[in-house]
């Protein structure tokens, strides 16, 4: 009798014990979409646009790039998985006016100054899975062309964005602007809309691309 009594106490301890185990941590990984892909640029890639009044020109170029994961859902509440995101950021320099920017590439979408906290932050201004009418945190995708002529060349399944200043959540644009993007070109026109009035126009005159 004791030792059957032994036995069913070992059985019940084992089961505990087994039962009261930590599962093993698992960590997810989401890679970037395709369709994002094509508004990736490297280091040294370059812009030149001219205002469309004034003809004074503006350069951008690519002085450095990031490729890497930041983790985009952490482990909480006792939670044994997490998720892993891979992003790709991209430092800008101007010439006109000079200042520096970084665009962070993750998920789907393009932000400004992005990249914080769960891989976010920042302002969104593309994003490659947006249908027209989509409106997100300022974002809104005001126009879908199959094809669009800026400077007498003729760029293909161009999207036009426009950031909302006015929107709660927008700090790093002080006056509505639009961007108009093509895959593997990226910004071939921007229109700034001047919070006291006037127009700021830009058209692309010229632009190199690395791989």
């Amino acid at each position: 009798m004791k030792n059957k009594t032994a036995y069913i106490l070992f059985i019940v301890i084992l089961f505990l014990s087994t039962s009261c185990e930590k599962e093993e941590r698992t960590t997810r990984y989401n890679y970037l979409p395709e369709n994002i892909r094509p508004y990736i640029f490297f280091t040294g890639s370059f812009w030149v646009y001219q205002n469309d009044l004034t003809l004074e020109k503006e350069t951008i170029i690519i002085t450095k790039t990031e490729h890497d994961q930041c983790v985009s859902y952490p482990s909480v509440h006792g939670s044994n998985s997490s998720t892993n995101s891979e992003y790709f950021k991209m430092s800008y320099e101007t010439s006109n006016p000079a200042k520096n920017y970084f665009e962070f590439v993750v998920f789907d979408a393009i932000y400004r100054n992005g990249g914080s906290e769960y891989c976010r932050g920042g302002q969104p201004v593309f994003t490659a899975n947006g249908y027209f009418g989509y409106n997100y945190e300022g974002l809104m995708v005001t126009g879908k062309y199959s094809t669009y002529l800026v400077n007498g060349k003729l760029f293909k399944n161009v999207t036009k964005v426009r950031i909302n200043a006015e929107d709660p959540t927008t700090n790093l644009f002080q006056d509505d602007t639009e961007f108009y993007y093509a895959p593997y070109v990226g910004v071939i026109k921007k229109v700034i809309y001047k919070s006291g009035g006037g127009i700021d126009s830009w058209s692309l005159t010229n632009f190199y691309i690395t791989h």
